[in-house]
């Protein structure tokens, strides 16, 4: 208790002490009501006080957290049944991927299925390796052909007399 003590009034936690000194029955609810009102401001002030440290200590804790759940917490409060809600919805996002993942490592084990997918995979960058060569192909064809002459003046806007 002494040490609870000690701590308490090294960090200056007037609630600690005030609740250290009820339990070892040094103040009870009589000398609290004989207090006096500058001694009663006094601890409310100092409590006003550490409430708002326990206060921003909160904020500065949840700081990350809202920061990762951005839109999904917005101004409300983070409070323990939320942040379950939002930790499950977090899990099941990424379970899906590890799942196939795990059923991906599990299937490339297996040396002919690895190499069929291997054969896959060269079969898609063949493929894409086509894809591109048609796309550039259509857009050279779309482009207008370039003439080596230069084109024809309109003489009635050139203000040329014809002769």
């Amino acid at each position: 208790m002494m040490q609870r003590v000690n701590q308490a009034y090294a960090r200056g936690d007037l609630l600690d002490l005030l609740t250290a000194q009820v339990e070892i029955e040094q103040i009870d609810a009589e000398h609290l009501a004989q207090a006096t009102d500058q001694r009663l401001a006094e601890y409310s002030s100092v409590l006003r006080s550490q409430r708002q440290a326990l206060r921003d200590k909160l904020a500065h804790w949840q700081l990350p957290l809202r920061l990762h759940f951005e839109g999904r917490l917005a101004t409300r409060a983070l409070r323990p049944t939320l942040f379950d809600r939002l930790i499950d919805d977090e899990r099941g996002a990424i379970q899906t991927p590890l799942t196939t993942l795990r059923q991906d490592i599990d299937a490339l084990r297996d040396p002919a299925r690895r190499t069929a997918a291997i054969d896959a995979i060269a079969h898609a960058a063949a493929h894409d390796r086509d894809l591109e060569a048609l796309t550039e192909l259509l857009a050279s064809m779309a482009m207008p052909a370039q003439s080596s002459h230069p084109p024809k003046q309109n003489r009635k806007s050139t203000g040329t007399p014809c002769r």
